[in-house]
């Protein structure tokens, strides 16, 4: 009765520790902040560098978030870690655009966003799949129109409303069509963002 007693408290402990431990450590990867004063940019990133948010701190681009990734991981992972490292970013950064790039590597290798574009095109009344182009307007303007319409991007939409942010295409440029398929299968793609 008396090891019992002994043994009662140390559990108690051992179960205070480990709570301690797992609210305490970060869940993931770790994420550092390297500044760069002399471009004027703060760069967000894993450690490996495989993904990062980086922020910008002239006039002409402090609304712009700008991902970067060489990820092999998911894109439901990737955008689990994209979100870890927004709530790294001052909470008083207010941002209006979020910026990938090419559609096609903005998730490293996962290309999700890529075959959803193409898939959604194939489907859609604003595509004309033998002349491969939009039935009206310039290419740009019909797939933008096609990726909000489609909701190609529901990983990142749920991510940013956690965050307070609402967000959607804004702008492509330079669609690229394949020749066999017909369809657009990457963009540069840009979102906006705002408060709901």
């Amino acid at each position: 009765m008396r090891n019992v007693k002994l043994l009662l408290p140390l559990l108690i402990v051992a179960v205070a520790l480990i709570l301690i431990v797992a609210v305490l450590l970060p869940k993931g990867p770790k994420i550092i902040v390297l500044h760069k004063g002399d471009v004027k940019e703060t760069v967000y990133s894993l450690e490996d560098n495989s993904i990062s948010l980086t922020t910008y701190d002239t006039e002409i681009n402090k609304d712009i978030l700008h991902l970067r990734s060489s990820s092999e991981l998911p894109l439901k992972e990737q955008v689990g870690i994209i979100s870890r490292i927004l709530n790294k970013i001052p909470k008083e950064r207010q941002f209006s655009t979020f910026f990938v790039g090419r559609l096609i590597d903005a998730f490293g290798a996962d290309r999700t966003l890529s075959e959803r574009l193409s898939l959604a095109a194939s489907q859609s009344p604003l595509w004309d799949k033998e002349k491969g182009r939009p039935r009206s307007g310039h290419e740009n303007t019909g797939v933008k129109e096609i990726a909000n319409q489609a909701m190609l991007y529901p990983e990142l939409k749920e991510m940013f409303a956690r965050h307070g942010y609402e967000i959607q295409v804004s702008s492509v440029e330079k669609v690229l069509i394949d020749p066999q398929t017909k369809l657009p299968y990457d963009c540069i793609t840009w979102f906006s963002l705002s408060r709901p």
